[in-house]
Formats: C-alpha cells, sequence, structure tokens
C-alpha cells in the first residue's frame, strides 16, 4: 500500500528545498585585493567586484586550479550553514571561443576531483568580451567554510585567461 500522506510529505519538503534556492538573497564575490589563486583561508568578498583571472588550459584543464573561496570566506550572512553557486559573470575573455569551467569544492582541489565534487558549465565567448548576461551553474548546497576552485578549458587556445566574478546563495540550515 503506498503512504500517500508520507509521499506528500516528501514531495512538499523538496518544492521547499527549490523554492528556498530560487527565492532567496543573492550575494556577489569578487576577487580580494592581491588575489593570487593560492589556496588560501581568504580569497573572495563581498565587497568587490574585482574579477578573479583564470587561465585556460589548451584543450584541457588549466595546470593550475584557482581557489576563489577560501575556508574563511563563508558564511557571508551571518548564521548561515551552507551556501551554493547560483551564476557566474564572465566580463572578459582573452579569445572568442568555447570555455568550460569546473568549479570544484573540499579541503583541496585534487581531493574534490576523486571525491565528484564539482560542477561544469560551457560557454562560447562574445567576441573576446564579457557574456551578454550571467552563466548560471547548478551545484549541491556545501557547507559555510569550504574551499572552492575553479579550472577552465579553453578550445585550442593555450592560457587563454577567463575573468568572472560570481553570484553565491546562503542558508541556514
Amino acid at each position: 500500500m503506498i503512504d500517500i500522506a508520507g509521499l506528500l510529505r516528501q514531495i512538499l519538503a523538496q518544492v521547499e528545498v527549490v523554492q528556498r534556492h530560487h527565492h532567496n538573497l543573492a550575494r556577489g564575490i569578487g576577487a580580494k585585493a592581491g588575489w593570487t589563486g593560492g589556496d588560501e583561508d581568504t580569497e573572495g568578498e563581498n565587497t568587490s567586484l574585482d574579477p578573479f583571472r583564470i587561465d585556460a588550459g589548451n584543450d584541457t584543464w588549466s595546470v593550475a586550479s584557482y581557489c576563489v573561496l577560501g575556508t574563511a570566506d563563508t558564511p557571508v550572512i551571518p548564521g548561515s550553514a551552507f551556501f551554493d553557486f547560483h551564476e557566474i559573470m564572465v566580463h572578459a575573455t582573452q579569445e572568442n571561443v568555447a570555455y568550460r569551467l569546473r568549479v570544484a569544492y573540499g579541503t583541496s582541489y585534487a581531493a574534490a576531483i576523486i571525491a565528484g565534487t564539482f560542477s561544469e558549465i560551457e560557454f562560447v565567448a562574445a567576441g573576446n568580451k564579457a557574456e551578454e548576461g550571467p552563466v548560471e551553474i547548478h551545484m549541491v548546497r556545501i557547507p559555510a567554510g569550504t574551499k572552492v576552485f575553479i579550472s577552465a578549458w579553453a578550445l585550442a587556445t593555450d592560457t587563454g585567461w577567463i575573468d568572472i566574478t560570481f553570484l553565491l546563495h546562503e542558508y541556514a540550515a
């Protein structure tokens, strides 16, 4: 026998999660002054519009991964326990080619790749200029205080850099 009431509770719980994501406050994150992309505790900040410059690999992932959120960068909203990436804003690109970005989270980029805790997006740069609007990315909720790394891939272009900032959502629970 199907437990209709239990099934309805599960559906309503999932709807609540979706509603909190789409009707939540977003916070913009840019690079802190002097950002190098190293694996530090503080990398991004809510008071900066300075983009992170990510150097892409040539038909492969970039040799370096870039830490864009350190352990002390979240929560932005006091009391938040989780966050997710919502959108990535492309400010500029070096080349007019297809790009792929990989956003990974964990103790290190390598650990995130092994654990499979990453998401990827693709877009085509419009005339070496900023994207027409933000690029949406789908990610799970990540515990506050978790490091986030970005790596890039450029189609047939060595060192095809990309400048980005991003929006994230934060959640109390």
